[in-house]
């Protein structure tokens, strides 16, 4: 995968096989997440932190989150690859035990052991891509509900730019 980007952005963690983080530098809350999940954490409303195999259908897995309200998904194509996308709002979030350093709302448990997750109250937008050479991407944009509208342009740019080469 590559992609083109402007000045203003930053890598937002380590790099990994699973995911691919970047923040603005203006704001840190503002993130685009690229991700090739495989595992995640059950919103299973226990309050403890289960980590299991990534859904198949990742659209109907998202949507079923009972912390996230979501709109209607719409089609939509990135760097040639079909998928849909859909706005949400973390509504709520899971009461954890201690956990020092995690997000409010845990999504996907990455490669190094570290969890890429969201805040509440904070605007998504997914764009879920079921078929790049066989593995199922989710990217999603991530911001504070009222810097939404402003970084979502930004955040398509790069998107926009996405190339997903090799084989």
């Amino acid at each position: 995968m590559s992609f083109t980007l402007s000045k203003g952005w930053a890598r937002g963690g380590t790099e990994l096989r699973d995911v691919w983080d970047l923040t603005d530098i203006e704001n840190d809350a503002f993130w685009l997440v690229f991700a090739s999940a495989e595992e995640v954490y059950d919103p299973d409303g226990s309050g403890e932190l289960r980590i299991a195999p990534a859904p198949e259908d990742m659209v109907a897995w998202l949507q079923a989150n009972p912390y996230l309200k979501t709109e209607k998904p719409k089609p939509t194509t990135v760097g040639g690859e079909k998928g849909v996308q859909f706005d949400a709002i973390v509504s709520g979030a899971p009461e954890y035990p201690e956990c020092t350093g995690c997000p409010d709302l845990a999504l996907f448990y990455e490669s190094a052991g570290a969890t890429a997750g969201v805040e509440k109250g904070e605007k998504l937008r997914f764009i879920v891509l079921d078929d790049v050479k066989g593995q199922t991407v989710t990217i999603f944009v991530e911001a504070s509900a009222p810097g939404f509208d402003e970084f979502v342009p930004e955040a398509q740019k790069v998107v926009d730019s996405v190339e997903w080469g090799g084989s």
